[in-house]
């Protein structure tokens, strides 16, 4: 605990607060960055790389990296819908939902991805989800408190 006290102690012995230097780091609120899509009965982790801007994607069994999408800007959830076999982000800066499809012969055949569009949906989408029966897209949009159906 010591140390860490006297690595925020700045000239003179004063307290330095994080963000007073000449770079102020401002991030978007992570809602739902981790997702599982189960694509011809095999697992794949979908994780939101806000920073980066894109979707990655990783092999549960392997533990290996697969693919990157990407994605608008900082994307905060990811979603995957099992009826369409799509995934589906909240780009939180960027206004806008990206899709992608994914796609597999086999659970032992590689993984298929190819991106869809991005959708302008209004001002900072947080996060997406689905009606029961996987028609219905909502996407919530935190700066106004709704909810816009697609």
């Amino acid at each position: 605990m010591k140390r860490f006290l006297v690595a925020l102690l700045g000239a003179g012995g004063t307290l330095v607060a994080q963000g007073t230097g000449d770079y102020f780091n401002v991030e978007s609120p992570q809602v739902k960055p981790i997702a599982v899509a189960r694509v011809a009965g095999h697992d794949y982790l979908l994780v939101c790389n806000t920073p980066d801007n894109s979707v990655e994607i990783y092999d549960t069994h392997t533990n290996g990296f697969v693919t990157r999408v990407r994605t608008g800007p900082e994307p905060v959830s990811v979603e995957f819908n099992p009826v369409t076999q799509r995934l589906y982000t909240a780009n939180f800066l960027g206004d806008s939902i990206t899709v992608a499809n994914l796609s597999a012969t086999g659970p032992l055949a590689p993984l298929q991805v190819q991106f869809e569009t991005t959708l302008y949906v209004g001002d900072e989408p947080a996060d997406v989800a689905f009606s029961l029966d996987g028609s219905l897209l909502l996407v919530s949009l935190s700066s106004r408190s709704v909810m816009r159906v697609l």
